[in-house]
């Protein structure tokens, strides 16, 4: 998903690099472990190796948590690949300063109010017009609380946006001119009732308005989100920034009491990175193909990875700690998978995924990131997709070292999406049971004592 901030979603730290060694490819010994540390480009190999079996499957993910991220999602796509999928978004607006009093409070008439979020990303077809939805939230959310991709919605009330005004099409990279503000990349405005506004200025200098805890016990948050396109093979997702100044609920009013009663003044009810807010993510898979893949195991010739707790791919290399080599003895200088895309499955409007990540299984099933990543670093691991061979690569040189010498069980990888909160991307991938195109596969270089 296109983005112009700096995602908050798991964000992992990358280490010093420390070079790899070389592990013999029978139970390593004193003898036999191969050369000493040194960078990976420098290693001498004599022979490269592509035929090892992978085997690949979609797998239903685990949620996530998707609270206080750095992009509320909105929207809906559908595709033959995943069925129809939505994002929705809560989130609170909050008090501009405490004790919040308005002089002639009773002479306030609110001539509008609305809601404006700033765009930061997008994915999918952006001349599409949206139908969108925003109701008040009935029930508390909170900062302290965790919420997740497919957790239960929250109770809502009725709906807020003024007839005649749902539908808009937001251009991503269209300026929005809002009376002195000018905001660039383009933003969502939607009209609310302004009844919304009269009830706040009703409750000048009460205990609703004393401070942020007692607005929220008041006001509790909106609900934000789509109608069904009902397009096949089409749909968009906005991403919209909650840290800009931009984005904010801003009532438009006068004070009919005053001198000068039809001056209009505005008030701007905040938005921002102390509201507590989540996404989550809404997939009907039935009749899609992934429904077929899920099916199919490892015998499919295609597997997914999609945002949003939804599907991950797993991956088992069966004959991973019986590589053969002729001489009986070897050294791996270097280990890189490569994924291919399904590049029917993409077109310019939903790209895949910018990156992924892959992570192993320990004997308990649970899921660790690589060595590779974590003492390499970030750039030698890789993960991201590179447009001109239409595939991902990844170096896991330590793993597979691993797993020879014995310190680490091949329990298999995982394939996922990184920034999967806040993206909304799906990636169809080649298994080694595709029939078109390019397969998977575990490039191995390595020389034979």
């Amino acid at each position: 998903m296109t983005s112009n901030i700096m995602r908050k979603a798991y964000q992992l730290s990358a280490f010093l690099f420390i070079s790899l060694a070389f592990i013999a490819c029978e139970k390593p010994t004193v003898d036999n472990v191969g050369s000493s540390l040194q960078p990976e480009d420098d290693k001498v190999y004599t022979a490269v190796t592509d035929t090892i079996t992978l085997n690949m499957r979609t797998e239903k993910a685990d949620s996530l948590s998707t609270d206080e991220l750095s992009e509320l999602l909105v929207g809906n796509y559908q595709s033959a690949t995943n069925g129809q999928f939505a994002v929705e978004h809560f989130v609170q607006m909050r008090l501009p300063a405490n004790n919040l009093t308005f002089e002639n409070a009773s002479g306030l008439v609110a001539d509008s109010v609305v809601l404006y979020l700033a765009v930061s990303s997008f994915y999918g077809d952006t001349t599409l017009a949206h139908t969108y939805s925003v109701k008040r939230v009935v029930e508390d959310i909170s900062l302290d609380s965790t919420y997740y991709s497919n957790g239960p919605q929250p109770l809502v009330s009725d709906e807020l946006v003024l007839a005649g005004n749902e539908t808009q099409k937001v251009s991503p990279n269209a300026t929005l001119i809002v009376g002195a503000d000018t905001i660039p990349g383009g933003a969502l405005r939607l009209k609310l009732n302004p009844q919304i506004a009269q009830d706040i200025f009703a409750l000048s200098g009460g205990t609703e308005l004393s401070n942020s805890t007692e607005f929220l016990n008041y006001f509790k948050g909106l609900y934000i989100t789509t109608q069904d396109l009902g397009l096949a093979e089409n749909g968009l997702i906005l991403g919209f920034n909650p840290a800009s100044a931009f984005s904010n609920v801003r009532f438009f009013y006068r004070d009919t009491l005053d001198a000068n009663p039809d001056s209009v003044r505005t008030l701007d009810f905040l938005i921002n990175s102390s509201s507590a807010r989540f996404n989550r993510f809404v997939n009907n898979t039935a009749g899609s193909n992934v429904d077929m893949f899920l099916s199919q195991g490892y015998a499919a010739e295609k597997a997914v990875v999609q945002s949003g707790g939804t599907f991950w791919t797993t991956i088992e290399i069966p004959s991973l700690e019986t590589i053969p080599f002729e001489s009986g003895k070897g050294a791996i200088a270097k280990a890189e998978l490569v994924f291919p895309i399904d590049q029917n499955a993409h077109n310019g409007d939903f790209n895949p995924h910018e990156r992924m990540y892959v992570l192993a299984y320990d004997d308990e099933g649970l899921a660790y990131l690589l060595d590779d990543f974590i003492t390499e670093g970030d750039a030698f691991f890789g993960g991201y997709y590179d447009d001109f061979t239409k595939s991902y690569r990844f170096r896991i040189t330590r793993f597979v070292q691993d797993v020879l010498y014995g310190s680490k069980t091949n329990n298999g990888l995982r394939l996922q999406a990184a920034f999967g909160g806040v993206t909304a991307n799906r990636t169809v991938l080649n298994t080694q049971k595709t029939l078109v195109g390019e397969r998977p596969k575990l490039v191995l270089y390595y020389s034979e004592f």
